[in-house]
């Protein structure tokens, strides 16, 4: 169990970092040094690691966060390894990133607010765990549309 909570944690401070780091660059090929990749990666094998303690012993949220880490993972490196990127495409990977973190933050704080305060029980608890996860993929989903579509140049007011 602590484990999993260790490996949630490394993947919400992921997410934050990479979604720091994308504003905060002055060249795409700083987001390619080793120094940068080697904590996604590291997490990218946790997230296969979770996911096959998950299968192996029948654990249904090691496997979906597992596998939720090992595609945050995988998005950071195909972000980090492209040739080159605009500073729009920059901010949408910011805002992808910074919502994930938030997602990882309010399920851990709901699952332990949730069994502690309220008790909750069988699929009640499941989708306490969820939850946060649906809100934050539908805000990310409508954000990244707001700021993928261009400005609308502004309309002169006419003087009479």
């Amino acid at each position: 169990f602590w484990s999993f909570i260790l490996y949630l944690g490394l993947f919400t401070y992921l997410t934050v970092r990479h979604a720091r780091r994308v504003l905060r660059v002055n060249s795409h090929n700083e987001l390619q040094s080793w120094h940068y990749l080697w904590q996604v990666f590291g997490v990218l094998i946790m997230g296969i690691g979770i996911v096959a303690l998950g299968a192996l012993y029948n654990k249904i949220l090691f496997i979906i966060f597992g596998a939720i880490g090992v595609l945050i993972a995988v998005d950071q490196v195909r972000f980090s390894l492209r040739k080159d990127s605009t500073a729009q495409q920059r901010l949408l990977e910011h805002i992808g990133s910074i919502v994930g973190s938030g997602i990882g933050a309010h399920t851990a704080f709901l699952t332990f607010g949730a069994r502690e305060m309220l008790q909750l029980e069988g699929y009640w608890q499941l989708a306490v765990w969820v939850m946060p996860g649906v809100i934050g993929t539908i805000a990310i989903n409508r954000l990244t549309r707001v700021y993928s579509t261009p400005a609308k140049p502004m309309q002169h007011l006419k003087q009479d």
